[in-house]
Order: C-alpha cells, then sequence, then structure tokens
C-alpha cells in the first residue's frame, strides 16, 4: 500500500478574473425588445398603400417603428407614425409645397435633431429626368435648412426580407452617417422583383 500524500502547506490557486463585458453602445443602437423585426415587413397591410404612398414606403415605415418602438403595431391604421417622435407624409400637398416620406422630430434618439427621410427609387429618381433630378436636388437644398436631409436608396433594401438592413441604414442615419447619391458614386444598380444577389 503506497504512503499517503501530505497536502498540508498547498494553496488554492486564486480564481482567475472573468473577461469584461463588451460595451453595447447607446440604446438607439440595441435590439428593441419586442424582436418584432425577426419576422420581417411583409407585404403593406390594407390602407397603407394608395395613390400617394407605395410599398416601398412601408418597408422604411416598419423599420421606423422598430428602430423607435412606437407605434408597437405598425400594421395598424391611421399610418401617421408616432406623435412628437416621427411622422410619415409630413407637409404640404399644395402647389409649392414639399411632402416628406418621414419626419424624425428632435428628441434624445435623434440627438436633438430634425432629421428629413426621403426614399428614392430607381424609377422615379435614380433613373429619372434630367428636371426630375434638378428639382430633387432643389427639394433638398431647401429641406436642409431646418432639417439633416437623408435620402434612402430603394435598392439598398428592398432585397433584404427580413428588414434588418433598412433598420441598419436609419440608426447609421441617426448616428450621424450619411451617403452619397448613387449617380455621384457609380454604385446604382438596378432592382428587379426576384432578383437575387451573390
Amino acid at each position: 500500500m503506497p504512503p499517503k500524500k501530505n497536502f498540508k502547506g498547498f494553496v488554492r490557486p486564486p480564481a482567475m478574473r472573468t473577461p469584461p463585458a463588451i460595451p453595447t453602445g447607446p440604446r438607439i443602437f440595441k435590439t428593441p425588445r419586442d424582436k418584432g423585426y425577426r419576422g420581417g415587413p411583409g407585404i403593406p397591410p390594407a390602407g397603407f398603400v394608395g395613390g400617394t404612398t407605395s410599398a416601398t414606403e412601408w418597408v422604411v415605415y416598419w423599420a421606423m417603428s422598430k428602430v423607435f418602438g412606437l407605434p408597437q403595431n405598425p400594421r395598424l391604421a391611421p399610418f401617421f407614425g408616432e406623435p412628437s417622435i416621427w411622422g410619415f407624409q409630413v407637409g404640404s400637398r399644395q402647389l409649392g409645397g414639399a411632402v416628406i416620406d418621414f419626419v424624425v422630430y428632435p428628441n434624445k434618439r435623434s440627438f436633438g435633431q430634425r432629421y428629413a427621410f426621403r426614399i428614392q427609387t430607381e424609377r422615379f429618381h435614380n433613373y429619372a429626368s434630367s428636371e426630375t433630378q434638378a428639382y430633387d436636388l432643389l427639394q433638398s437644398w431647401r429641406l436642409s435648412e431646418y432639417n439633416v436631409v437623408v435620402d434612402l436608396y430603394d435598392y439598398e433594401f428592398l432585397e433584404d426580407p427580413t428588414g434588418g438592413q433598412c433598420i441598419a441604414m436609419i440608426k447609421r442615419a441617426l448616428a450621424g452617417e450619411l451617403w452619397s447619391p448613387p449617380g455621384n458614386t457609380g454604385i446604382a444598380m438596378r432592382v428587379r422583383p426576384g432578383r437575387r444577389t451573390g
């Protein structure tokens, strides 16, 4: 029978420190509590698409509701956004007036600034006539007097059925990241129904 080992004098090693938690950043960039963005925007609800609204705008409307958490159910009418936080189709349709697709009012999440989001589609904006593009540029100059103007190009988010790309674009814009028009950078691509990349 082997002799017993004497463990007297041995000291238990100290516990290792756990790694520090990775900072998650400001609350505006965190995942919404309802996690509703995982299902994607789907098809527009009844009554959303009309003479002055489109299915493309529905994707952004849904994404805005997930970024700000309000309204909790974006599929319920009326479709005007959330008072004092963000609005949909804001402005005047009278001669000379401009209707802004989406407005984010000054609040903590917009860092005290007012944002004007314009949806730029390839049919009516990217590949439109020079007169239309000149009008868009003039409108952008006028709006920039009281707003931070952000153009969202449909080809950048329409191919993502989850809506995550659109959510990311809105958050990046609210954080101060702006991007150039596709005509200036040569990256415009035509979006066709059913088209897949990669």
